[in-house]
């Protein structure tokens, strides 16, 4: 992982500073927000590594803030924790987030990011590899097109006597 840097989104509780100390035991660079600071700030700051999201915004909420740092060329892996009701979590997980739970033992918590982030990695790769397969798929169709066209034209161009061209 890269720099291992971390944002946590949500209010500030016992989970979070609990998950604070864990990831700064872990050693993470941590930087935790209100969810209104970050919906409304001017700016998402320094693009961190994990983006760690508490579960009870939603997970409409937890989409767009995810998309919001995708949009301005951030791309965290984002996970989200439980913080409450853990149907919240629930819902978040069922849309396809990540997510870690308490207690946040730093080793574990750390291998789990880790784990996150590479699978996010593998993701990216994979989709990177079925762009480059569908570009070369376009490409290829494109000089089919090509060859049939030119196949249209004469070899050489028509010469009826008395014309001159």
């Amino acid at each position: 992982m890269g720099t291992n840097s971390a944002l946590i989104v949500g209010r500030r509780t016992n989970t979070t500073q609990d998950l604070d100390r864990a990831l700064q035991l872990g050693g993470f660079v941590v930087r935790q927000e209100a969810p209104e600071d970050v919906e409304v700030g001017p700016g998402l700051g320094e693009r961190p590594d994990m983006l760690l999201l508490s579960a009870s915004l939603g997970l409409q909420k937890v989409a767009l803030l995810s998309e919001r740092f995708a949009a301005q060329g951030r791309l965290p892996t984002t996970v989200v924790y439980p913080e409450g009701d853990l149907a919240d979590l629930e819902a978040c997980v069922r849309g396809g987030f990540d997510y870690v739970a308490p207690p946040f033992a730093p080793n574990m918590l750390r291998m789990r990011l880790t784990s996150c982030w590479e699978r996010g990695q593998l993701t990216l790769a994979v989709e990177e590899m079925a762009n480059a397969a569908s570009l070369y798929s376009y490409e290829r169709d494109l000089s089919i097109a090509r060859e049939i066209q030119n196949g249209f034209l004469p070899e050489n161009l028509p010469a009826p006597a008395g014309w001159e061209v």
